[in-house]
C-alpha cells in the first residue's frame, strides 16, 4: 500500500508541475552544483512542451498506481504491456516529442547578449541536434504505438517475422 501511495503522490506532483509549467510558462528545477544546490528558473514558451512531458508522465504513473490499487500485480501489468504495447509506446512517443520540441525551442537563459545572435545560434547547434534525435525517437515510438493500436494483427505478424528472423513479404 505504501508503494501505491508513493506512486500516487509522485503522479500528482508530476501533473501539478506540468500544469503549472504550462500555465505560467516557467519551469523550476534544482541543479546540484559542487557544494550547493542552485534553484534554476527557466521562463519562456519552451516550458509548455516540457510541462506536457510532465503531464504525460504523471498520467502514466497514475495509471500504474490505479492498476495496483485495483489489485493488479506487477507481473500482470508487465504481461499486459508485453501483450499490447501500443498505448505505452504511443504515450512515450508523445512525451518524447513534447520534450524534443521544448528542447528545440530552448530558453534564453543560456544566451550571451555580448556576443550577438550569430554566436548564440552557433552555440545552440548541439541542443538542436539533440532535439532532432529526440524528435525522431519520439515520432518512431508514436508511429509504432499507433500502428499497434490501429492494426493489431499486422503488428503481431511483423513482430513474429522479426522474432523468427524471416524476411518481410
Amino acid at each position: 500500500m505504501l508503494y501505491t501511495l508513493g506512486l500516487l503522490a509522485l503522479s500528482f506532483a508530476a501533473l501539478a508541475t506540468g500544469i503549472a509549467s504550462c500555465l505560467y510558462r516557467r519551469i523550476v528545477f534544482i541543479n546540484p552544483n559542487r557544494r550547493r544546490f542552485d534553484l534554476i528558473v527557466w521562463q519562456g514558451v519552451a516550458a509548455i512542451p516540457f510541462g506536457g512531458t510532465y503531464i504525460v508522465g504523471g498520467f502514466l504513473l497514475l495509471a500504474v498506481a490505479i492498476a495496483h490499487l485495483t489489485g493488479m500485480s506487477a507481473d500482470a501489468m508487465r504481461d499486459a504491456i508485453i501483450a499490447r504495447p501500443g498505448l505505452l509506446l504511443a504515450l512515450l512517443g508523445v512525451a518524447t516529442l513534447s520534450y524534443s520540441i521544448g528542447f528545440a525551442i530552448g530558453f534564453p537563459a543560456g544566451e550571451d547578449a555580448k556576443r550577438g545572435a550569430t554566436w548564440n545560434a552557433l552555440m545552440s547547434i548541439p541542443a538542436r541536434l539533440g532535439a532532432l534525435i529526440l524528435f525522431v525517437i519520439g515520432g518512431t515510438l508514436l508511429g509504432i504505438g499507433g500502428w499497434e493500436l490501429l492494426h493489431t494483427a499486422e503488428f503481431d505478424r511483423w513482430i513474429k517475422v522479426l522474432l523468427h528472423g524471416g524476411g518481410f513479404r
